[in-house]
């Protein structure tokens, strides 16, 4: 799906730029946006459904047939937009949507799908086409992940969690009952950064 120019910023929560690396050094990007509820999603990101979680919206590009017959991409700097529910994400959705933005990258830039499919094992791996889109796209879910997580720590498993807790460096999740020796016992687990 295509991006919506205009945005309404009422419900936005966080934004922020992911770059890529390859092959220009950080000409191109995407735009991640982290809204506070669903119909802030559905009035930013185009052709949303009542259902949808999270979207991937790309930027259009054109293809230029020059006289000789060979093709020109035409590919803007900004390759499209990542849109997640504040609390309503998970591993699975972040992934699935940058599935989307990686399939589209391989459509726009260097290293191009057909390049990494066509590429045998004769090739030196370390710079090989697959090895280099790899490298991004596991550096682009990292940052995409951390960035999800530092501003909305558990995402949609943070229903149901004290706030109060979360946040401040340290994160203390929500009091258990445990069953130790026979007998029900709070406690507290803690992830200390």
């Amino acid at each position: 799906m295509t991006i919506k120019r205009v945005k309404d910023y009422t419900h936005l929560y966080k934004s922020a730029t992911m770059y890529s690396t390859l092959p220009c050094q950080g000409k191109y990007y995407i735009d991640m946006y982290l809204w506070g509820n669903r119909d802030a999603l559905e009035a930013n990101a185009a052709h949303c459904d009542k259902d949808t979680k999270a979207a991937f919206c790309s930027m259009p590009y054109r293809v230029r047939i020059n006289e000789d017959g060979s093709e020109d991409l035409k590919v803007k700097p900004k390759l499209g937009e990542l849109h997640f529910v504040k609390d309503d994400w998970n591993m699975e959705i972040v992934a699935h949507e940058l599935q989307h933005a990686l399939a589209h990258r391989m459509r726009v830039l260097e290293p191009f799908a057909q390049q990494v499919m066509d590429q045998d094992d004769s090739h030196d791996y370390i710079k090989s086409a697959e090895e280099r889109f790899c490298r991004e796209a596991g550096r682009w879910f990292d940052e995409l992940y951390r960035w999800l997580w530092r501003h909305n720590a558990y995402g949609k498993h943070a229903q149901g969690h004290d706030k109060e807790t979360l946040g401040a460096g340290k994160i203390t999740l929500p009091t258990q009952e445990v069953q130790h020796a026979g007998k029900n016992v709070a406690q507290k687990r803690q992830v200390v950064r």
